[in-house]
């Protein structure tokens, strides 16, 4: 959620700020007397925050913002075409301002307008429903909230249908109106009526991913079979069978809830305690059931079958999607080519020259950081200790499976009052660090191939029985997704704030392997930013490490899609002894970092072992 915060001065382009007051100006002086209309009304105390908070957006993110004030009034007005209205405004643009500074018009706007006018706030997280309250100032009779959060329901009115403003969560929305017409959902109407105004803030996406590989498939074997035997055969079939399905095919999987008459809920009480991994994959698989699915090879983990499920009801347009990653990602491009119904509001473009990007070059992935874990903790906290007075900021992978980068990096820093962290998963929607100039993403996100296409299918409204899905889709996906995760990440500091056109000064790290190939889609994300290397560890492998790395490495290069066996190093580097070539050079620290950074791993070939390229390097954060 993008907030602004009051300034004691303002600084940088004195152009942006200048063009603010005369648009303030201006809309006071064209105006009538009184009231001047919702979407005027609404631009007139826009631009009075963005002179109190010294915010200064350039002439094109204001007219921008227009077009987003002018679709909210149009649903207020009852004259929105059905459609999904798309803004993609930079973060820290103003997209959250504009909506309170239309509330609080709508709010003042005379009865015989818009007294029965009422707005359906939808957000991605419960922590920003109180933000937004308090900013807009309202009376607690005015609003209400609908979320699972008992305590936070009772900030405002407990009866839903007599406030005129509703705030909600996004899976709110998806679990109330599954299977239903949105209109038919009483529990978002206003005295009895649909809401006009609906506003979704952050990402939308029109189905859910469905995923499920046989490692998911086998964890829930056991258990299910104790309570439901059949209901196991089944499963058992279901996971020798995917194991032989080739990569793409197709196959129609059991319907099980009526072959073995068994809810979800059912399956999921022969598991005492199931886990969360446990509980996704049964819904996954009653969801999945009677469908056809399409089954993908995510490398190490192997096969795995995925679909979607539609998620969003039937009638929800027209709805304000206010995304910043609108312009990265290319779920939008599909469903606007595909599915249709998608209006891109007016853009406007943020120059990041004063970001400077470094980027270290190697593998940070969650099994980079379990395999070197001392390494890259040692560079981050060099890196730090440099500059141990200034704040930082660390998104990281999550604790757990021996990762815990905020207690292990503590223990080397100098100053840990300054340092703050984010987990990958809590690194969008916040505004908190907006003041922080050093942001390190310590690895990216990336995801295995069978969720990027699941994804492009939920996108595009392609489920697996319609045909094959498209190769360079799923690939601008994978890109699209990564734009997208890197973009939310950084931005949750200083780069996020304008001055005119351009980002505030900041300084983003990034750990990321040369084949994930991030260096060239950073100029797309941050348009005129500044790229550099980030060497914070400086090691040259020497000797008969430096010779195994050689020719690995030259061997691959010559066929990337090939393999080198253990004894074919042996043999080029003269270490004819196995038990010597472990110790003093597989298991060697610069070896290990060495084909880290080259995107180097060790399969198993038939009998024997090889160093082979990891295609799918892409996936190991998943």
């Amino acid at each position: 959620m993008n907030y602004l915060t009051p300034q004691t001065t303002i600084k940088g382009n004195s152009k942006g700020v200048e063009h603010c007051k005369n648009a303030f100006i201006q809309t006071l002086t064209t105006s009538n007397q009184g009231y001047r209309g919702l979407e005027a009304d609404a631009f007139l105390r826009l631009n009075s925050s963005f002179l109190k908070y010294g915010h200064q957006p350039s002439e094109e993110m204001l007219e921008a913002l227009k077009a987003v004030l002018k679709t909210m009034s149009d649903m207020a007005n009852g004259s929105a075409s059905n459609d999904v209205f798309l803004s993609s405004l930079d973060p820290g643009v103003g997209k959250t301002q504009a909506v309170i500074s239309f509330i609080q018009a709508l709010r003042a706007s005379p009865l015989d307008e818009h007294f029965d006018v009422s707005v359906l706030m939808c957000v991605s997280r419960l922590s920003e429903i109180q933000g937004l309250v308090d900013l807009i100032g309202f009376d607690p009779l005015e609003f209400a909230v609908l979320t699972s959060d008992d305590g936070l329901n009772t900030l405002g009115r407990s009866d839903h249908a007599n406030a005129r403003f509703l705030f909600t969560t996004h899976k709110m929305v998806e679990s109330r109106t599954e299977g239903r017409h949105f209109d038919d959902v009483r529990e978002f109407h206003f005295v009895g009526e649909r809401r006009q105004v609906l506003i979704w803030d952050e990402a939308m996406l029109p189905g859910a991913t469905l995923t499920v590989g046989r490692d998911d498939i086998s964890s829930i074997l056991q258990p299910v079979r104790k309570a439901h035997p059949e209901l196991g055969d089944a499963l058992e079939e279901l996971f020798v069978s995917l194991r032989e399905q080739p990569n793409g095919a197709r196959q129609k999987i059991p319907d099980f809830a009526s072959t073995f008459d068994l809810t979800v809920e059912g399956a999921l009480g022969a598991i005492t305690n199931p886990t969360e991994d446990q509980k996704r994959t049964l819904k996954s698989l009653w969801l999945l059931s009677g469908k056809w699915i399409t089954v993908r090879n995510d490398g190490g983990t192997g096969n795995t079958m995925l679909d979607y499920s539609e998620t969003l009801p039937e009638g929800l347009a027209p709805v304000l999607v206010l995304d910043a990653s609108g312009r990265v990602r290319q779920t939008y491009e599909l469903w606007e080519q595909q599915r249709g119904g998608i209006v891109r509001l007016p853009e406007a473009s943020k120059d990041y020259y004063d970001l400077e990007i470094r980027v270290w070059n190697t593998g940070g992935g969650k099994q980079s950081f379990r395999r070197n874990r001392e390494m890259l903790l040692e560079g981050i906290a060099k890196t730090i200790n440099k500059r141990p007075d200034e704040k930082w900021l660390i998104v990281h992978h999550k604790t757990g499976f021996g990762i815990n980068v905020p207690r292990d990096l503590s223990r080397l820093l100098r100053n840990n009052s300054n340092v703050s962290y984010l987990n990958w998963g809590s690194h969008d929607a916040t505004n908190q660090f907006a003041d922080v100039k050093n942001v390190i993403l310590a690895g990216t996100l990336f995801y295995p191939a069978s969720y990027y296409e699941s994804l492009g299918r939920a996108s595009a409204g392609l489920p697996s029985e319609m045909g094959d899905f498209r190769s360079d889709w799923s690939e601008a996906i994978a890109r699209g997704e990564l734009k997208h995760v890197i973009l939310q990440a950084a931005c949750r500091g200083s780069v996020r704030k304008c001055i005119g056109d351009q980002c505030a000064p900041c300084t983003v790290y990034i750990i990321g392997s040369k084949r994930s190939e991030i260096k060239p889609l950073l100029k797309e994300v941050f348009p005129h930013c500044c790229i550099s290397d980030w060497k914070p560890i400086r090691t040259t492998p020497k000797g008969k490490v430096a010779e195994a790395l050689n020719f690995i490495t030259e061997q691959l290069d010559q066929h990337p899609d090939s393999h080198v066996l253990f004894s074919e190093v042996q043999t080029a580097i003269a270490v004819l002894d196995s038990s010597n070539f472990r110790k003093n050079v597989r298991e060697h620290p610069d070896f290990i970092e060495g084909l880290e950074n080259r995107d180097i791993i060790i399969e198993k070939v038939g009998r024997r072992y090889a160093f082979m390229f990891n295609e799918l390097c892409l996936f190991d954060d998943f």
